[in-house]
């Protein structure tokens, strides 16, 4: 606080606020300013920017926020479409355990998804009728809730959306930290 790269969020954060197309601003400061500290901090605070990444400085890559774009940049790349998804071990909705490596179905499908995200819900059908399709030939559902703090409405969503018919589990994991699937 005081310092001038501080100064300069603050009224970056204030222009983007006042600035009807925003996004497209925000995009404009990653693009225009590489060897600004604060850039880092706005690909993180954005989707799909981090392509900028590899044309910022070196000091700005080497800088505790750019390190965090290459986390994200890493997590990215390890868990996109098609790649062996990082094993990880739970306890699912009966409290039973459970490992994403004793699932030996040929498709995976991961759905993140809370009580609370109504986008999330709205897709549930879908998923229940590609589930019932091909549930005989090698896919496998695991439903990952982002519910941790609030489990009793998880489990009711899970029970109203009827969705109980493959396993569920919450973020909250033994051996892995969920969310780095994720972000």
């Amino acid at each position: 606080k005081g310092a001038k790269s501080h100064d300069e969020l603050l009224q970056k954060e204030i222009d983007i606020e006042n600035n009807p197309n925003n996004l497209k601003y925000l995009e404009e400061i990653i693009k225009n300013n590489p060897a600004s500290l604060l850039t880092p901090v706005f690909i993180l605070i954005t989707l799909n920017n981090e392509h900028y990444y590899k044309g910022l400085d070196s000091k700005v890559r080497q800088s505790y926020y750019g390190e965090k774009v290459a986390e994200r940049l890493s997590n990215i790349e390890s868990t996109s479409a098609g790649k062996k998804a990082i094993d990880f071990k739970c306890t699912d909705l009966n409290s039973q355990s459970f490992a994403l490596k004793d699932v030996h179905s040929k498709y995976i499908i991961l759905d993140f998804w809370a009580s609370w995200c109504k986008p999330c819900r709205e897709d549930h059908p879908q998923l229940i009728a590609l589930y019932n399709k091909y549930k005989r030939t090698d896919l496998e559902i695991v439903g990952i809730g982002l519910d941790k703090n609030d489990p009793d409405s998880w489990e009711r969503a899970i029970k109203t959306d009827k969705i109980d018919i493959w396993k569920h589990i919450l973020e909250r994991c033994d051996t892995f930290d969920i969310r780095k699937i994720i972000f």
